[in-house]
């Protein structure tokens, strides 16, 4: 059970990758008059890359939920920050960049750091069960905080890369609770009493979903592609694990030496995000929509020719001028 958990969340997080990967380049091509464009995503299903994408995190869906089945949330949620291994190199191929090796060095200490965040996190005992009240506050919350996520990210006053980090963060929670609520729904099926319980948690998840997939691919535009999946990644994780706990009514670590420990290993993680955000390597292309490209050399164009214009009459005699007022006028007739 444990190794089918195991590999299926890895499975999950290298298509996960992939998607990322493909999804951000299109996301950034696509055009949109605002960041924060409720119709990017219907206007990215016109776009084949990116629906071969679509196709790859549904696998990945898929996968991930079969990991949740057979192993527990503070498991497989950890497996999955392995998206971030294969999706910077990738991301660096396919952006035809090259990483630098302290970029790698970075990667590795995120996971490691992570690693050891989720493991001194991770509760040693269940002391409770999912509750009704339990379900609608985890899923009132985490919708409430990806929706005020999504209108901060609208404040014109944010630069970009901070921007990015706002969107990716609600991202990263939204997903990290819907996999606890996936996991609640499939411990439920078969028990009596249950279907309220699951018809709450379902209906958070329907909701959640494409709230995450929407501030995911405006993080794509936005900021930095390595950091905003590395956020995405590492938030979704931590929040898993606290809304589990709270699911389950597990406690968390107290003892000084955790405590010690769970700083230093986030501290690592930190220094780490802190590498990737710089990397050259994945920094996000300039858009090249072909209709943007078009609309700009039609308006540049437009100014130049009125500049020129300009120039020419400020430098022409009252004479020439008069000349020119005549034959418009003779054009028109």
């Amino acid at each position: 059970m444990v190794i089918g958990a195991v590999a299926a969340a890895l499975a999950g997080a290298a298509l996960f990758a992939l998607a990322a990967v493909l999804q951000q380049e299109e996301a950034l091509r696509a055009s949109t008059a605002t960041l924060l464009d409720t119709r990017l995503l219907w206007r990215l299903l016109h776009r084949p890359r990116w629906v071969i994408g679509i196709a790859a995190d549904v696998v990945s869906a898929g996968l991930h939920v079969l990991a949740l089945g057979l192993g527990p949330v503070t498991l497989v949620q950890p497996l999955g920050i392995t998206g971030l291994v294969f999706a910077v190199p990738l991301g660096a191929v396919v952006h035809h960049r090259r990483s630098r090796p302290v970029d790698v060095v970075a990667a590795v200490a995120v996971l490691a750091g992570l690693a050891m965040v989720l493991y001194l996190l991770t509760p040693s005992t269940d002391t409770g069960g999912t509750t009704t009240s339990a379900v609608l506050t985890v899923g009132g919350v985490a919708v409430a905080v990806t929706v005020l996520t999504l209108g901060a990210s609208t404040i014109a006053a944010l630069p970009g890369k901070l921007r990015g980090a706002f969107l990716a963060s609600g991202a990263g929670a939204a997903f990290g609770v819907t996999a606890v609520l996936i996991s609640a729904i499939l411990s439920l099926l078969g028990r009596p009493h249950s279907g309220v319980l699951i018809g709450w948690a379902s209906l958070a998840v329907v909701l959640l979903i494409p709230l995450g997939y929407l501030a995911l691919q405006n993080a794509y535009r936005a900021g930095h592609f390595g950091s905003s999946l590395a956020l995405a990644v590492v938030v979704d994780p931590l929040v898993a694990v606290f809304a589990a706990a709270y699911l389950l009514s597990q406690p968390l670590p107290t003892a000084a030496g955790r405590l010690t420990f769970l700083v230093i290993s986030a501290a690592v993680v930190i220094a780490g995000l802190g590498v990737l955000v710089g990397s050259p390597a994945q920094a996000n292309p300039i858009p090249a929509d072909p209709e943007s490209a078009n609309c700009q050399h039609d308006e540049g164009s437009g100014a130049r020719d009125q500049a020129v214009d300009g120039e020419r009459n400020q430098g022409a005699g009252p004479e020439v001028l008069l000349e020119e007022s005549h034959g418009q006028v003779g054009a028109d007739e």
